[in-house]
């Protein structure tokens, strides 16, 4: 069974599928076998350098923890973590805090504990009073509520006498009496009293610094302005922990002191943050109490939250196993400025990044070269509640050149193969089309020359057999045979024109003329059929139209051409018009008619050689498809350009433009001289 040659020619291109790409895929299969396995290798040369990595950052995090477990253990709790005289490294960076076996949370540092009420840390200073100091206080006291402040004032001068660390407080007893008897300016005898010492609190353990911010509250505001500097250094020394305090009174102190210096009145208040360190300890002493240790012969280490904000604490018994701890806490957001000169060191001149994460996936520390996607994560024993994760290199990120490579041994091929395949099935399709428009072409000629020879013979027949009614007859049979042998030549000049065309030896005469002789010619040679056919034919011209170079025998078929499908495509009762009209550079010429028009996808290729619409097939109007072809390639022999508009149901209508030229100038490509 012979094949046909379509499937033939596919059938040649899989051999050379397999003869191009075939040995294509197995060399690429094989540079990328070996790629892989350098990459497996490199994976796993950088598995165990990022493993080693783990073990050493886990052994620097736990060294220096122990360290701050070690000054924890030796009682070294040092200045206060948000003091500046503290020393960078070590444990500078924690906030220590003890816990004793009265379940008091003390921040020796910051001097505030937590705890039942009435319960006061060890290492808060006792005043004892002795029963003579006792009396004095009462007896002082109970003078001034009795109005007789001159026995209270000698009562007050004894008892600074009698007990020297309650001093300031004596003289500000004594300022504030004599200033109600107006004696002195409250303002000026409070600057001399030394209230800003440590231990300047009154028997009841108030710090003197806040009893005279009292006593100055209760002024009028006009007075009260004076005593601004009081307020603000008392709540400086307050913020420093000059005054050992519960947290209570400390946070209350503190809102009384903000609220008397955002009250001074219009234009006068002074703004002032709230205490960030105080909501600190706060969380601080939530986190302590929620993970306290239970163990009392090991130190310990916890990583929790507590309103949102994470806590690194550090626990270590006291030596006396009296259930007492100590401890360290430090921020997550202080974590990194920690471990930044720790592990920074490791990490130079390596090709990947590296970043510390908690349980809660958020970033502690973040080293050179991340925050690209990490693909790996390791726990650290040091603190499990911890994660360290590795970014992949650059050139293990990105794409290997050399796998670009091995790939292009496989799409090169593949992308010819396809290239040329879609390039052989456009050109088969193409000349399959062609074919079939050569045969419509030679089925549509058959026709035109059937038609004119069908009629000629049967005139012929009627004349030799003598079956006419009159000898007028005659003369109307031969102008019959004149006509079809007049359409019969102008059908052969048209298929000699176009193959001289192809040929490239159409030479066009080119003479001075009026184009408007040619188209009333063209015009009155239709009329005929046009009235046969109920067409209205008309021609109209605007103004003068003048004389141009052309060549007369191609436009006059260029015309003709025109009208005779305008006739041909156009319904009983319709109207065909040909308009001429020129300006000073070019002749126009449009031939319109009221006929079924063009389909718009027919448009881009009525002027193709053997192309017929599909409306004329509808309609069964017969044509070679040479037609407007050989309008086209007249109209660009003559310099000039043909042009079409076909609005949908409402026509055609063919625009000619031939240019003017001078006398001076050179004769079209193609063309002769006259």
């Amino acid at each position: 069974m012979k094949l046909p040659p379509l499937f033939g020619f596919f059938r040649g291109w899989w051999f050379i599928v397999a003869l191009v790409v075939g040995p294509a895929i197995i060399l690429a299969a094989l540079g990328l076998r070996a790629l892989r396995l350098e990459r497996m290798g490199r994976e796993q040369e950088l598995w165990q350098q990022q493993s080693r990595l783990v073990l050493l950052v886990d052994g620097v995090i736990s060294n220096a923890l122990s360290a701050v477990e070690g000054d924890l253990r030796r009682g070294e709790l040092g200045p206060p973590a948000h003091s500046p005289e503290r020393e960078v490294g070590g444990s500078a960076y924690f906030t220590h805090f003890v816990f004793d076996n009265r379940q008091l949370l003390i921040f020796p540092d910051d001097r505030i504990f937590f705890g039942e009420v009435g319960l006061r840390p060890a290492q808060v200073p006792v005043l004892s009073l002795s029963g003579q100091v006792v009396g004095i206080i009462e007896q002082a006291r109970g003078a001034e509520a009795q109005n007789r402040e001159q026995i209270a004032l000698d009562a007050y001068r004894r008892l600074g006498t009698a007990e020297p660390r309650l001093r300031p407080w004596v003289d500000l007893n004594i300022a504030r009496i004599r200033h109600r008897q107006r004696d002195t300016e409250i303002a000026s005898a409070l600057q001399s009293i030394d209230w800003k010492r440590e231990d300047s609190i009154s028997p009841s353990g108030i710090p003197v610094a806040m009893l005279a911010c009292s006593y100055a509250a209760q002024l009028p505001d006009g007075r009260r302005i004076a005593f601004v500097g009081l307020f603000r250094e008392t709540l400086a020394y307050l913020r420093e922990g000059r005054w050992w305090l519960a947290y209570q009174q400390r946070a209350f102190y503190d809102e009384e002191l903000v609220r008397l210096l955002s009250a001074l009145g219009p234009g006068k208040s002074v703004a002032v943050k709230a205490d960030a360190r105080l909501h600190e300890l706060a969380a601080i002493e939530k986190a302590a109490r929620q993970s306290a240790p239970r163990r009392h012969d090991a130190s310990t280490r916890n990583y929790d939250y507590t309103e949102d904000r994470g806590f690194l604490l550090v626990w270590s018994p006291a030596a006396d196993q009296s259930e007492t701890w100590y401890g360290a806490a430090i921020r997550a957001e202080r974590i990194g400025e920690w471990l930044k000169p720790l592990l920074t060191p490791l990490f130079e001149g390596l090709q990947f990044g590296v970043t510390l994460r908690d349980n809660r996936q958020q970033p502690l520390w973040t080293g050179a070269g991340s925050g690209a996607p990490v693909g790996r994560w390791e726990r650290l024993r040091s603190v499990p509640e911890w994660e360290l994760g590795f970014v992949a290199p650059p050139e293990a990120a990105g794409i290997d050149p050399r796998r670009i490579l091995w790939y292009g041994f496989i799409l090169l091929p593949l992308v010819m193969l396809i290239v040329g395949i879609a390039a052989a099935a456009r050109v088969v399709r193409r000349e399959l089309e062609l074919g079939q428009m050569q045969s419509d072409f030679i089925a549509a000629v058959s026709h035109e020359f059937k038609s004119p020879l069908t009629s000629i013979r049967l005139l012929a027949e009627r004349i030799a057999g003598r079956r006419h009614s009159s000898p007028e007859s005659i003369d109307e049979y031969c102008r019959s045979i004149d006509s079809e042998t007049g359409r019969l030549e102008r059908l052969v000049n048209r298929l000699l024109e176009w193959q001289q065309i192809e040929a490239g030896r159409k030479r066009y005469r080119l003479e001075p003329g009026s184009l408007t002789e040619v188209a009333r010619s063209a015009v009155e040679l239709f009329r005929p059929q046009a009235d046969t056919k109920g067409i209205s034919l008309g021609m109209t011209t605007a103004g003068d139209i003048p004389s141009i170079r052309f060549d007369r025998a191609a436009m006059t078929d260029v015309l003709e051409n025109l009208i005779d499908n305008a006739i041909k495509y156009s319904s009983s009762g319709g109207r065909i018009s040909v308009e001429l009209h020129a300006d000073d550079v070019q002749v126009t010429v449009e031939v319109s008619d009221e006929g079924i028009g063009i389909d718009p996808d027919d448009l881009p290729r009525i002027f193709e050689k053997f192309y017929r619409g599909s409306r004329g097939n509808q309609e069964d109007v017969r044509g070679t498809g040479l037609g407007l072809a050989l309008v086209k390639a007249t109209l660009d022999a003559h310099g000039g350009k043909v042009d079409v508009k076909s609005p949908p149901g409402k026509g055609s209508r063919f625009i000619l433009t031939l240019p003017i030229r001078g006398e001076e100038e050179e004769h079209a490509p193609g063309s002769d001289r006259g």
